[in-house]
């Protein structure tokens, strides 16, 4: 018997949302992106008591947490806008 051509638009595979290779993407961008906050959390432990220890102005401790929590909230904005129903 003769294989189905995979010209033939009836025969071809469609990748849908949720297909296996595309979950494997999603899987990685999320990962990646878990990766990145988990090392600015890190970073919001570590910088201030390190680095910005001898700093008592308001522009030590204070902006980088300011800073860092909108970092967080921009890449949380931009993860979740991929987000759909």
């Amino acid at each position: 018997m003769a294989e189905p051509s995979s010209d033939n638009p009836a025969t071809q595979h469609h990748q849908h949302p949720g297909s296996p290779s595309e979950q494997g993407y999603y899987t990685g961008v999320k990962r990646r992106w878990l990766g990145v906050i988990a090392v600015l959390i890190l970073a919001a432990f570590v910088v201030p008591f390190t680095a910005l220890t001898n700093i008592d102005a308001w522009y030590g401790s204070f902006l980088f947490w300011t800073v860092l929590t909108a970092v967080v909230i921009a890449i949380n904005a931009l993860v979740s806008s991929a987000w759909r129903d």
